[in-house]
């Protein structure tokens, strides 16, 4: 059997008709739900980190790789605290210099850890922004 519908119906909460139990779906669903909100705060963590360092968050956009790596994340892993991590990029060539902030999150029993990284290519490799000076960073094949 198949059938078409719309994404933006999905987008509406569904009434169930209780035939069937639902809890077992309910845990499916909640866990992309909870990711859909680690991957807002994910954008949050690195607008703030951009503004943080001085420069104007619009000028970056988001890394469509990284954003790949996030819809193809092992959700089960990641809630088991394992080492899957969600993590997004955002880049922007500023004044001719590479800069990308990278905002990664992963769990650990009910609590979410997120870490964002604000870099910049030398030509060598990303050099890290730290206390308002630029330090060696994560190395070339960080981004």
């Amino acid at each position: 059997m198949s059938k078409v519908i719309n994404i933006n119906t999905y987008r509406k909460r569904k009434i169930h008709s209780g035939q069937m139990d639902y809890e077992a779906t309910a845990a499916v669903k909640d866990k992309f739900e909870i990711a859909a909100g680690i991957i807002d705060e994910l954008f949050l963590c690195a607008e703030d980190c951009i503004r943080e360092c001085g420069f104007e968050p619009s000028a970056f956009t988001l890394d469509k790789e990284s954003a790949k790596g996030c819809l193809y994340a092992d959700l089960n892993e990641f809630f088991a605290g394992g080492e899957e991590t969600l993590s997004l990029t955002y880049e922007a060539v500023i004044g001719g210099v590479r800069y990308a902030v990278v905002s990664d999150a992963c769990a650990d029993g009910e609590e979410v850890e997120f870490n964002t990284t604000f870099v910049k290519w030398d030509g060598e490799e990303w050099l890290e922004y730290a206390d308002g000076n630029w330090v060696q960073g994560p190395g070339p094949d960080f981004v």
